[in-house]
């Protein structure tokens, strides 16, 4: 059996994280957006720096273990879940998309009733 453990931050505009990731945890932008730095690749000879960029809503399972620096490009809430013991890969794509679409139901409901509210 799997236990997972949901930890949460905030981060003011401009301000970054450095923390060491596992492979397999779960990175959601609650709200903000934030850019998410790991260790560089070096695919056929060419240098591509690790680079993603998550809006409010969006998610991102992380391919493997190793530091990693969260930059908020404005004032964000982020979500981690931590896998607690190895678990399959659709296992946890699953977990991803599941809270994906709760936070995307939750941004529905909380635009209904500000429009509502207008």
């Amino acid at each position: 059996m799997t236990q997972r453990l949901a930890t949460r931050t905030t981060l003011s505009n401009g301000q970054s994280l450095h923390m060491r990731a596992r492979r397999g945890m779960v990175v959601t932008a609650v709200s903000g957006a934030i850019c998410i730095g790991g260790a560089p690749m070096w695919p056929a000879e060419q240098f591509m720096p690790s680079r993603i960029v998550l809006l409010e809503g969006e998610a991102h399972v992380m391919p493997h273990s190793g530091w990693i620096c969260i930059s908020a490009l404005a004032t964000a809430e982020i979500a981690f879940l931590h896998a607690m013991a190895s678990e399959s890969l659709l296992a946890r794509w699953r977990t991803a998309i599941a809270e994906c679409l709760r936070g995307i139901r939750s941004l529905r409901c909380a635009s209904r009733r500000q429009s509502q509210m207008e």
